[in-house]
């Protein structure tokens, strides 16, 4: 069995069976985990009741796309110094090191093989103290890495001994056997001229190495690399964590680090946001500091405003219905509303005056997914890998479909695109959608046939939405729906359906760009159109938000700006609002329209009740190094990275001006606000104490 390259023609062959030895070693791990908590999970999770021979043999199988990937880290770095030593055997000069290297290489490895296999122990272990392999914890609880150990011993002692075993004996039998290790080496090995096939080798092994590595890791040659949010499928945590490894978490949740960043004692951390959060609405767990509850609401006809009251009369179906458009990168700079003039979007204008504008309102996030989860959730996303894309997003929420359902509500969300993007086929349902349509959906329903880079086209999307909305309705008239629409045509390449949507000449640097929103524009009023003649029009709130701006030339406060437009002619009466809000205002906004009564965690306010001095807190944008709040017509900025802040003003015309040296009280409130804001939602987050696990009504 030969474990290390004699000559460079020999490296690949060699990889191959370090690749073995690997697969062979997470197979082992998965099989103990599998045997230390199989049964355990049947009898506590009833859905692997029923064919749980087929689901653990699924996830297994879907476990070897994660085995592939962590073999980049059990083995890469020793394959790529191979690779490199391969290298060096082109040189003449170097060719007398060449074994010395190799066998340096190969202890090292030997000795980081072992050590990844104790954290792995450590990862298995941990499921049954937090129900998760280990991520974030590896660096928390690095000190206590031996208790792990201890700890799976005394528990599990005959299947953590024979782990304890396995790569020491298969690697040291290796060792042995592989008489091509002896110090002193045979003619051949330091053959004077290697052959081309041994010279070519050692010239592109570690580009193929590299190359091999990467694909690898990020699960194929697909679009969206692997994301341990693909391993979270299932509703058994169980299955989910049967499928991933340890060391695959642990990579992702380093990597992310710089986002749970510390600035306050946590106490204290907890104390400052809950006064900045303070409505008169008591928080009721400690352990859950978020966690409050909302008083029943009543409708007062002809503003956006509810008061409070026994709740909303009649029946159920008296409920709203929701309607959310969440427009791709509508950006408030070519509204009517905001100074442009009214040709780009005549749909949204005409609809703004019968309905109640939010003129300053702001993105959360700079990226799609930091809008939808924000809106979703009421907590801020990430500055930088969105939670979506990680294991996190199979935390507990208290998000607002699932707020809803409980309140009697039908959930739906539709999009032209790909759903498996940014982990929303899997994501969306643990949040609370009981139904889903996508671009596969759209296709295999025979219905639509304009596709464009980004999937199907608004018009397509928006007539899917319908047909859905149209069998909740039709199906349970008496319960109310939330529905949920993700345009796409905004998004670059900025697609159109016809040229004739194109108004705007290509000498405008803008054109391409205003064109798509012009035909998004014209999708939206032909939706709101149809709707108008449906029988739920005027029991239905619709709200018209952006996910993000567009980020192309905008100043700094126009990369922040989109509209909220909330369109019920049968409830409100035109208003424009002037005060700020953001997308962490949606939650609490919704749950109040629909009756409240009922407990809820964000980070946002019920914009039917006046605030004093509001704010609006964002996280990421053009640069996802960022963090910052608006308040009191300024914008403060800090970034993460290099700790560097900004206090810029925050209204039109913009002003470059750092402000802090002019207005130092309030820079200094900003940055606290700023930082205790941040710190308080990644905390709770790696905490998962957003959510409790069961909740009393």
């Amino acid at each position: 069995m030969e474990l290390l390259p004699r000559r460079p023609d020999r490296l690949f062959p060699v990889l191959l069976r370090w690749m073995a030895i690997g697969m062979l070693s997470l197979l082992a791990h998965r099989l103990v985990f599998l045997f230390m908590y199989v049964f355990q999970a049947v009898r506590l999770e009833p859905e692997l009741q029923d064919g749980a021979v087929a689901s653990v043999l699924k996830a297994l199988f879907v476990g070897l796309r994660f085995d592939l990937a962590t073999l980049t880290i059990w083995i890469g770095p020793f394959a790529l110094l191979l690779s490199l030593t391969a290298a060096l055997y082109a040189l003449p000069a170097a060719r007398l090191r060449y074994r010395l290297l190799n066998s340096l290489f190969f202890h090292a490895q030997w000795i980081w093989l072992l050590w990844l296999h104790l954290v792995s122990v450590a990862s298995t272990y941990n499921f049954s103290v937090n129900g998760k392999h280990l991520g974030w914890e590896f660096a928390a609880y690095f000190r206590d890495l031996p208790v792990l150990l201890a700890g799976s011993f005394v528990k599990d002692p005959v299947p953590t001994t024979m782990l304890a075993l396995f790569i020491p004996v298969w690697v040291g039998a290796g060792f042995f056997v592989d008489r091509r290790l002896s110090v002193h080496a045979g003619a051949a090995d330091g053959h004077p001229n290697p052959g081309r096939k041994a010279l070519l080798t050692a010239l592109l092994s570690p580009l193929v190495v590299l190359i091999a590595a990467v694909v690898l890791f990020r699960g194929g040659l697909q679009q969206n690399p692997l994301r341990p949010g693909d391993a979270m499928s299932e509703s058994s945590p169980f299955l989910n964590n049967l499928k991933i490894t340890g060391t695959y978490l642990i990579v992702h949740d380093l990597s992310d680090r710089g986002d749970f960043k510390t600035f306050y004692p946590p106490e204290e951390n907890t104390a400052f946001v809950q006064r900045m959060l303070n409505d008169g609405r008591p928080f009721v767990d400690p352990q859950y500091p978020l966690l409050r509850r909302m008083e029943a609401r009543r409708r007062m006809p002809g503003r956006f405003a509810t008061i409070a009251g026994p709740g909303l009369p009649g029946r159920p179906d008296r409920q709203p219905n929701f309607v959310v458009l969440l427009m791709e990168s509508w950006s408030a700079k070519f509204l009517e509303s905001h100074g442009y003039s009214a040709e780009v979007a005549p749909n949204f204008n005409r609809l703004a005056h019968q309905g109640v504008l939010f003129e300053n309102f702001y993105a959360s996030g700079g990226r799609s997914a930091n809008g939808l989860f924000s809106i979703l959730t009421g907590i801020p996303d990430r500055a930088g890998r969105t939670i979506l894309r990680s294991s996190r997003i199979f935390n507990r929420f208290g998000s607002l479909p699932l707020l809803l359902k409980k309140k009697g509500y039908q959930t739906l969300f539709v999009h032209g695109g790909d759903l498996h993007f940014d982990n929303l086929d899997t994501g969306l349902p643990h949040l609370g959608f009981d139904h889903l349509a996508g671009m596969k959906e759209m296709e295999d329903s025979g219905l639509y046939s304009r596709r464009w880079t980004m999937g199907f086209h608004d018009e397509d999307m928006y007539d899917m939405l319908l047909r859905k909305t149209d069998e909740l309705y039709a199906g349970a008239p008496e319960r109310p729906f939330f529905a949920m629409a993700f345009t796409s045509n905004n998004h670059h390449p900025f697609g159109l359906p016809d040229p004739s949507f194109a108004i705007f000449p290509e000498s405008d640097p803008e054109a391409a760009f205003k064109n798509s929103y012009h035909y998004s524009d014209y999708a939206l009023g032909k939706l709101i159109d149809i709707i108008r003649t449906k029988p739920y029009f005027q029991n239905t709130i619709i709200l018209i938000v952006a996910d993000h701006s567009h980020h192309a030339n905008l100043d700094y406060l126009q990369d922040r700006e989109i509209p909220l437009l909330v369109y019920a002619p049968s409830f409100f009466q035109p208003e424009r609002r002037t005060d700020i809000a953001g997308q962490l205002d949606l939650l609490p906004t919704l749950l109040s329209l629909s009756g409240g009564d009922s407990p809820y965690a964000a980070m946002g306010r019920d914009l039917t009740v006046p605030a004093e001095r509001p704010f609006a807190f964002f996280a990421g944008g053009s640069n996802t190094d960022i963090i910052g709040m608006m308040r009191d017509g300024f914008i403060y900025y800090h970034y993460l990275r290099s700790s560097q802040s900004i206090l810029l003003k925050g209204t039109h015309p913009v002003d470059m001006r750092d402000m802090q040296a002019e207005q130092p009280q309030l820079a200094v409130e900003l940055d606290a606000m700023t930082k205790h804001y941040y710190q308080f939602a990644r905390s709770l987050e790696k905490e998962n104490r957003i959510w409790p696990e069961s909740i009393s009504e």
